[in-house]
């Protein structure tokens, strides 16, 4: 499904059941955009432009800074460890991974939050996402290895069929 005019969206898939029972909160800037568990995905639509979108593993924070272009759709793995969590973003050349990521988008419903619920999580977590802000702002904000999410890896039409 496009965005609405003027927005971008962004897949975060689990392809993998490795630590399926494991549900991860997921965090667009300093907001909680949700959570789940699984082999699933979550559909997050948002305004283009420079984001950071990051997730909270116990006790260890790990995310990406992207640049969206309005109208494009873009895909992110998030891979599941017993000592880490990781958000990817990938495009079509890493062939094996989008393939799996675009036949669990066609094959089943994403995980949908009800914006009252964002909206607890969001009071519930703000100790949370205060601190990790913080710690980005002071800490990681021009760190070289954060992975990013470039225009260039949107996610053509023809290949979302």
């Amino acid at each position: 499904k496009p965005p609405a005019e003027g927005k971008a969206v962004v897949y975060f898939t689990r392809i993998t059941k490795y630590g399926f029972a494991m549900s991860l909160d997921y965090f667009n800037n300093d907001k909680f955009i949700g959570a789940f568990k699984g082999q699933n995905y979550m559909r997050f639509e948002c305004e283009p432009g420079e984001q950071i979108f990051w997730l909270y593993y116990p006790k260890k924070i790990d995310l990406i800074k992207a640049n969206l272009k309005p109208g494009d759709s873009y895909v992110v793995i998030v891979d599941v460890r017993p000592d880490k969590s990781q958000l990817t973003p990938i495009s079509i050349e890493k062939e094996m991974e989008f393939n799996r990521a675009k036949d669990l988008i066609n094959k089943s419903k994403p995980v949908i939050f009800k914006e009252s619920d964002i909206e607890k999580m969001n009071v519930k977590l703000s100790k949370r996402i205060s601190e990790t802000m913080n710690i980005y702002e002071t800490q990681l904000k021009n760190e070289s290895a954060i992975l990013e999410i470039k225009p260039e890896m949107a996610i053509p039409e023809e290949s979302k069929k």
